[in-house]
């Protein structure tokens, strides 16, 4: 059984939006629960955004002392864009893909 059936997470779109419109929160108890198990290292491989010179790039977290390895050469305006898309990749790794009229937050991310 998934973490998603255990868990009983469901794809709800209002939820998708609501953390495009404030990935900063905050966020309502279903989005605020939605999170933790996207951002847990036991369920879902950890993505991050890192500031550099070109702006944001995101970046997947493998493990103490190992290093990051940048997800692709995309770079992000803002912190704001960044953590858009580390969402986006996170939901479609947790649901199959993202909401079909989500726009330009397809994100991907290389699995090791």
């Amino acid at each position: 059984m998934s973490v998603v059936e255990q868990l009983d997470l469901r794809p709800r779109r209002e939820l998708f939006d609501e953390f495009m419109r404030n990935p900063g929160g905050p966020h309502c108890p279903e989005l605020a629960r939605l999170l933790k198990v996207m951002r847990s290292r036991t369920t879902m491989p950890w993505v991050a955004a890192v500031e550099g010179p070109a702006g944001y790039r995101l970046v997947g977290l493998s493990g103490r002392g190992r290093p990051l390895e940048f997800l692709s050469d995309e770079s992000f305006a803002s912190l704001h864009e960044a953590e858009t898309a580390a969402f986006a990749i996170r939901w479609r790794q947790l649901f199959g893909q993202v909401p079909p009229d989500a726009g330009s937050c397809q994100g991907t991310m290389h699995q090791a």
